[in-house]
C-alpha cells in the first residue's frame, strides 16, 4: 500500500486490495472495513451464509454445506 486513506474525501475512487488467488477483496479506512467474498457459489441463499467476526479472525462459511469461503487469522 502506498498510503493510508482515513476518509473518503482524501481519494476520488474506491481502492480495493485483492490477493492473487482472487477469492476475496477488501477496502478499509480507519473506521470501516468492507470485505467482498468472490467465491460463493451462484444460487447460495443469504440464510446459508455464516459470518464470524472475532478480534483476531474473520470466517465466512456456508452453514448448510460447511464450505469455508474465507478464513483469516491474525496472530
Amino acid at each position: 500500500m502506498a498510503r493510508v486513506v482515513y476518509n473518503n474525501t482524501e481519494i476520488q475512487e474506491d481502492v480495493w486490495f485483492e490477493p492473487s488467488e482472487g477469492t476475496h477483496r477488501w477496502q478499509q479506512s480507519a473506521g470501516e472495513l468492507r470485505i467482498l467474498v468472490l467465491c460463493v457459489e451462484a444460487g447460495t441463499k443469504a440464510s446459508d451464509i455464516q459470518v464470524d467476526i472475532l478480534s483476531h479472525s474473520v470466517k465466512v462459511s456456508n452453514f448448510s454445506s460447511g464450505a469455508v469461503y474465507l478464513e483469516v487469522r491474525v496472530p
